[in-house]
């Protein structure tokens, strides 16, 4: 999969981290996982799929302008959130207007998308402003995409479950075959 925030190189899914450790970290939202990732493996890029599923723009009733999902904000920089007024770690994703230098948290301003792509990962919840949802621009093509991929998460994880417990019960009879 080609995403905008890692645009040298082809992400690939991994149904596990392949790390030592089972897990990795995400370089959208620094959030560890443990489960599938696309992943660049020439680079150990990671992304958690709900992450490379995040809309590159929102429409917010605070600023009258679609913010962009900005993915490699200039550490040296001081980054405030317009909606909470917290600071913005520049290590990770924030949507941002560019004519008005106005933006924050991408669970700010857009909490109802995390909320439906996360399955699984917690996000802050933001104040909410109003209540209509953030309109969001997603091309149908890529709106079924990520369809198709949460699907597949879904699918992965029963799996992931399933070997789990297979490996388990196996470790259990081989422990009774040892006694006997």
């Amino acid at each position: 999969m080609n995403h905008p925030s890692h645009p040298a190189h082809t992400l690939k899914l991994e149904l596990t981290p392949p790390y030592p450790s089972g897990t990795f970290e995400c370089d959208g939202c620094g959030a560890e996982g443990a489960t599938f990732c696309l992943r660049c493996r020439e680079c150990s890029f990671d992304l958690h799929l709900p992450c490379a599923a995040i809309p590159h723009t929102v429409n917010h009733p605070s600023d009258r302008h679609p913010l962009s999902l900005f993915y490699k904000p200039n550490p040296n920089i001081s980054y405030y959130c317009g909606l909470c007024e917290g600071t913005v770690n520049a290590s990770q994703w924030f949507y941002r207007c560019n004519i008005c230098d106005y933006g924050g948290h991408v669970e700010c301003f857009a909490p109802k998308t995390l909320e439906v792509l996360s399955s699984g990962l917690q996000t802050q919840e933001a104040p909410a402003l109003t209540p209509q949802p953030p309109q969001l621009n997603l091309a149908t093509e890529d709106a079924n995409e990520i369809d198709n991929m949460l699907k597949f998460q879904k699918d992965m994880i029963q799996v992931q479950l399933e070997l789990n417990k297979q490996r388990i019960m196996a470790e259990i009879l081989g422990g009774f075959a040892s006694r006997i």
